[in-house]
């Protein structure tokens, strides 16, 4: 079994989103991956996330 992980989880609990309906934040982009890039691998790692949410997005 793969055990998959998504870094957007953080943000939204903390109460931040990407999309919004009836003042009640949802999370549309969403992205998953494995524990291998999670980890410290040489070749490859991640190295954060985050919400691009300006105020002129926003209605």
């Amino acid at each position: 079994m793969v055990n998959l992980y998504n870094p957007m989880e953080k943000p939204f609990k903390m109460g931040f989103g990407s999309l919004t309906y009836r003042n009640r934040w949802s999370l549309f982009d969403q992205f998953y991956m494995t524990s291998n890039l999670v980890r410290n691998n040489k070749k490859y790692r991640f190295w954060k996330t985050g919400i691009y949410n300006d105020e002129y997005l926003k209605t």
